[in-house]
């Protein structure tokens, strides 16, 4: 699921993370898009004297407004499961036969 802000999980109250994506270069191409850069790990290939001979690119991007968890509304299947576990329990409870 997508998010507009970084909602709460509902088992854990973990806030979703950043929908991110991912670029890579290895030919030296520069990122022209339009997405914000959080993280710029780029780094120059260097020959055995030490002299740049290319460059890699690997950059974090993010469009500024999405957010994602990992199962659905929840940060994480075993948050999904512990939530529906608890609402089983409690429904067994309400009826009578726990």
């Amino acid at each position: 699921m997508i998010f507009n802000e970084p909602v709460p999980c509902p088992a854990c109250g973990k806030k979703a993370k950043k929908m991110t994506e991912r670029f890579w270069s290895f030919d030296g191409d520069d990122y022209t898009g339009n997405l914000r850069v959080l993280m710029d790990k780029s780094e120059f290939k260097r020959d055995e004297d030490g002299n740049p001979t290319g460059k890699v690119t690997y950059l974090v991007l993010w469009d500024g407004e999405s957010y994602t968890h990992a199962a659905g509304h929840f940060c994480t299947n075993r948050c999904a499961i512990d939530f529906a576990n608890l609402g089983w329990s409690r429904l067994l409870r309400s009826r009578g036969n726990e």
